[in-house]
C-alpha cells in the first residue's frame, strides 16, 4: 500500500522507510486483536492465536475481563462460560438443562445429551454412545425396554 508519510509516524531501518504498522510487523511487536493498537507493554495475553491488551481481553457478549477466567471461543471471539450457557449452549434432551462448554456431551442427529444423562428412558441404565436404541427421540438400552416403556 502506497501512503504519504508526511502525516504519519514513520521509521527507518536498514536503509528503508516504514510506516508504524509495517515497522511493528517487521520487528514482531504484537497488535491487540480487540483495538488494533500496538502492544508496547510486557503484560499482555495471547488467546486463540491473537494478542490482547489485558484490559481488552474480555467476553464478546458481556465485556467481563477474562485474563483469569475460563472462556470458549465462538466465531473467533472469546465468550465467558456464563454467557455461553445463556446465549449459545444447547439443551440436553433428557434433563432440559444447558450443556456448558466445559461439559461433555453426546450428539446423535438432532438430539444431544450430557454424557451423564444418556441413559435408558425405561430402566435408567447409563449408556455409552455406542450402545442403545433411539426410539421416539429417547434412548433405550434394548428392544425389551422399548416395548416395556410403550405399555406403561
Amino acid at each position: 500500500l502506497q501512503e504519504l508519510l508526511v502525516d504519519l509516524l514513520y521509521f527507518y531501518k536498514k536503509g528503508k522507510v516504514y510506516c508504524g504498522r509495517d515497522y511493528a510487523f517487521i520487528c514482531g511487536i504484537p497488535r491487540c486483536y480487540a483495538c488494533d493498537e500496538l502492544i508496547f507493554i510486557n503484560k499482555y495475553t495471547q488467546a486463540e492465536g491473537h494478542s490482547f491488551h489485558l484490559k481488552h481481553f474480555c467476553c464478546s457478549v458481556c465485556d467481563i475481563l477474562l485474563p483469569d477466567k475460563s472462556y470458549t471461543p465462538i466465531n473467533d471471539l472469546p465468550v465467558c462460560l456464563d454467557c455461553y450457557d445463556k446465549v449459545y449452549a444447547e439443551v440436553c434432551d433428557t434433563c432440559k438443562m444447558a450443556i456448558s462448554a466445559d461439559q461433555t456431551s453426546f450428539r446423535l442427529d438432532d438430539l444431544i445429551w450430557h454424557t451423564s444423562c444418556f441413559a435408558c428412558y425405561h430402566c435408567k441404565k447409563n449408556l455409552s454412545p455406542r450402545e442403545g436404541i433411539i426410539y421416539r427421540k429417547k434412548p433405550f438400552c434394548n428392544k425389551t425396554c422399548v416395548r416395556s416403556s410403550a405399555t406403561v
